[in-house]
This record gives C-alpha cells, sequence and structure tokens, in this order.
C-alpha cells in the first residue's frame, strides 16, 4: 500500500461512517405520489436500524429527490414537510441532501437497490 492509500484509510477509520438513505420506499412507505405534502409512515425496522447505526457513531444523510425542482433549485415547502415528518417520528437524520448527484457515503440505503424483507 502507498503512503497516500495509507493516509486515506487512516482518516476513514476515523471519520464517522456515512449512510446515505432514500426516503419514498425506503424510509417511508411508498404510497405512491401524492404530492409534497404527503410523505408515508416511516418503514420500522429502518427506522430501528438507523438508531442501531447512529449508537455505534454513523452520520446519516437523508437522500432524496424530493428536495429540489426539475431546474435544481430547493423545494422549500418539500425541506420543510420532510424536515416535520423527521421530528413526528424521531428519526436520527443528521442531513438533509440537498446537493446534485449522490452525496458521498460508505453506504447507501435504497428500496431500488435491495429489498429489505
Amino acid at each position: 500500500m502507498d503512503h497516500e492509500s495509507e493516509l486515506i484509510e487512516k482518516a476513514m477509520r476515523r471519520s464517522p461512517r456515512i449512510i446515505a438513505v432514500d426516503l419514498d420506499g425506503t424510509l417511508a412507505k411508498d404510497d405512491g405520489w401524492k404530492g409534497y405534502r404527503h410523505i408515508g409512515k416511516p418503514i420500522a425496522s429502518v427506522v430501528k436500524d438507523l438508531r442501531k447505526e447512529k449508537r455505534k457513531g454513523a452520520r446519516t444523510i437523508l437522500h432524496t429527490c424530493r428536495v429540489t425542482t426539475l431546474d435544481n433549485r430547493v423545494n422549500e415547502e418539500s425541506l420543510a414537510t420532510i424536515r416535520a415528518w423527521l421530528a413526528k417520528y424521531k428519526v436520527p437524520i443528521d442531513e438533509v441532501w440537498m446537493g446534485t448527484g449522490k452525496p458521498y457515503a460508505a453506504e447507501y440505503w435504497d428500496d431500488k437497490a435491495v429489498k429489505k424483507p
């Protein structure tokens, strides 16, 4: 292993593990699109797993397309709805991703990738 690789590996061991979680169908039940003001009920097993990962020191990011408009602006109404939903159900999310593309993470939890039983 070269010096640069060693430095990166050491930095990753010191940094918290980052988990990016999708909203609809992964963290919340997917009831079909009913507008920005509707978010399905939380999926209890995923919220439980997130809480467990937070206790172990992970950093959690909510990654959803609901936050931005088609012209890549922040949808403030949707963002407020998401934050209220997270607070109501005490979902341990550190950040709602508002950037383009995917956030940097060690893990991506998404119903389109792997379905939980």
